[in-house]
């Protein structure tokens, strides 16, 4: 997916390269919320920033691939 191209519309930042995500917090990078579809890697932030876990149901592809994951 060509998430520059999907989200240019909006105030958000991609990064590009694959790396656990806790190393935000080793290098004290602070943001105020974590979006994801299914990672539970944004849950290590769950004290520090909101976080909106969107999970598969509302993708039909998604949904089709890796079946219901939601948090709830």
């Amino acid at each position: 997916t060509n998430y520059l191209k999907v989200f240019s519309k909006y105030d958000v930042r991609i990064l590009e390269k694959d790396f656990p995500l806790e190393l935000l917090s080793f290098l004290e990078i602070k943001f105020s919320k974590a979006t994801t579809l299914f990672s539970t890697a944004v849950f290590s932030f769950k004290d520090k920033y909101e976080i909106e876990f969107i999970g598969t149901e509302k993708y039909e592809k998604l949904y089709e691939r890796f079946g219901k994951i939601e948090i709830y």
